[in-house]
């Protein structure tokens, strides 16, 4: 008890201290200033309580507490180059001047009595995702001020959790791999990775949702909870509002585990009577997901005719996208000219090229300017890790179909790179790729120990992590 009462004191000591700190900074610092005041003290607070988590979660080695301060803290100089860039190099005409706009204007009307606020455009697709984006900005307002920069920071540390959770779901699915570091590192500081993930607007909101999703994913394969399972519909729900096509490809690659997983469960033995009452529940989960995330991606069909069959509505746009029609009319960027034939078979021939251009360029002599020729760098930096890694994808896809998280990984980073192959800007293409690349990295890192634990498992019992490695407990 003596040794509570003075930390207790410590600890409240050292709020009252922070709390007096912040009502001085908003008294007397410019709304800049401010926001970097409170983006600073609030990724130095969550540094603090991460670094001491981490030591836990990772077996007590001081290696992750300056892993993980050293990746939250790099966001705070790459949120003044997003600032910098977005404001001498386009003159501020990008989404994130938008975004901080109607974020601030949602809170002077909601503390003015106007509860506009709460009327969120479910039902018209187009705004969904920027509604509820919006949403989550003016909440951020009341915490790190109504300031762009204090908004840009909160950005970078909601895309910062992203990646932090799926370290953790990458640590769920192989506990006690040492290739974790690899995934860690690649996780936190590759380049386009840390860069866009930071962007004040959708993608940091995806980054950190894509997380919750496949963390809550591995921990329901490992050891099955309501509660994984209910965090993990509720991240599906809004990746879906806010990107459709990502949310549609969750939902494939779910449906697939589920599926994979119920027929080794029913084999044989007497759980087998249950078989069809099992078949028709996968089946309606499979209804279900996919009716919440189908409307918003109706929209892509609306961009031709209401006659138009979804399928074909996607492959017709896939072919303007392809000529060189983006559908971003903000997007920045040279053009990826495709070549494209209509149809279901031309659009198959396509991939293939599609695919590569989306992981891989722009290539250096592509490069036309600064941006393109960084851009150009890492995309050749991805291409030289990916031949360096080439045996774990290897590894990767023979274990797909045989083991539920890496067939999850799997179908996520084929299905969305898929869909967004067409696009035919270099900047959307670049900006977009750091939604897959963190399945891409937990690909690469696929440890020996699980083909060799999978093959030594009758297939009738492999369901999850449990049955090929043994789960770390926590501490």
């Amino acid at each position: 008890m003596s040794n509570r009462v003075p930390r207790a004191l410590v600890h409240g000591l050292g709020l009252a201290l922070g709390a007096v700190a912040m009502g001085y900074l908003a008294a007397t610092l410019e709304e800049g200033l401010l926001g970097f005041a409170l983006g600073l003290f609030w990724s130095l607070a969550i540094a603090a309580v991460l670094s001491h988590r981490s030591t836990m979660h990772f077996g007590g080695e001081p290696w992750w507490r300056v892993v993980v301060i050293a990746g939250l803290l790099i966001r705070v100089p790459i949120v003044f180059v997003h600032i910098v860039i977005g404001y001498l190099v386009y003159g501020g005409q990008q989404d994130f001047a938008a975004y901080h706009y109607w974020g601030v204007d949602l809170v002077v009307k909601l503390l003015r009595g106007n509860f506009e606020f709460f009327e969120i455009p479910y039902l018209d697709p187009s705004q969904g995702g920027a509604a509820v984006v919006t949403r989550f900005l003016a909440v951020a307002t009341f915490v790190f001020g109504p300031g762009l920069t204090g908004l840009f920071i909160m950005s970078g540390i909601v895309g910062f959790m992203g990646s932090y959770l799926f370290v953790r779901a990458f640590q769920a699915a192989f506990p006690g791999t040492p290739e974790i570091r690899r995934v860690a590192l690649m996780m936190f500081f590759f380049p386009s990775l840390a860069f866009w993930t930071s962007l004040l607007g959708k993608d940091s909101w995806t980054m950190l949702f894509l997380g919750m999703s496949t963390y809550a994913g591995a921990r329901m394969l490992a050891t099955p909870r309501p509660r994984y399972l209910l965090g993990f519909f509720a991240s599906l729900a809004l990746v879906a509002t806010i990107r459709p096509p990502v949310g549609l490809a969750i939902v494939v690659a779910a449906s697939a585990v589920l599926l994979m997983t119920v027929r080794r469960h029913m084999v044989s033995g007497p759980a087998a009577v249950l078989r069809p009452v099992v078949w028709a529940a996968c089946a309606m989960v499979i209804v279900v997901a996919v009716a919440v995330v189908a409307e918003p991606i109706r929209k892509y069909e609306q961009a031709f005719s209401a006659d138009t069959p979804l399928t074909e509505g996607m492959l017709n746009l896939a072919v303007h996208k392809g000529a060189g029609l983006s559908t971003d009319p903000n997007a920045s960027g040279s053009s990826i000219h495709h070549n494209i034939q209509p149809g279901v078979v031309g659009y198959l021939k396509f991939l293939p090229q599609g695919m590569f251009a989306f992981m891989f360029r722009p290539l250096v002599f592509e490069a036309h300017n600064i941006l393109a020729l960084a851009a150009s760098l890492e995309g050749t930096t991805l291409l030289v890790i990916t031949l360096w890694r080439l045996p774990s994808l290897l590894r990767a896809l023979r274990l797909t179909l045989r083991d539920p998280f890496v067939t999850y990984c799997v179908m996520v980073l084929l299905t969305v790179t898929a869909g967004l192959a067409p696009e035919s800007n270099f900047g959307v293409v670049v900006r977009h790729r750091a939604m897959v690349l963190p399945f891409f990295f937990m690909l690469m890192t696929i440890p020996r120990e699980r083909m060799r634990a999978v093959e030594r498992v009758p297939a009738s019992a492999r369901v999850g992590p449990t049955a090929a490695m043994p789960v770390r407990t926590r501490p």
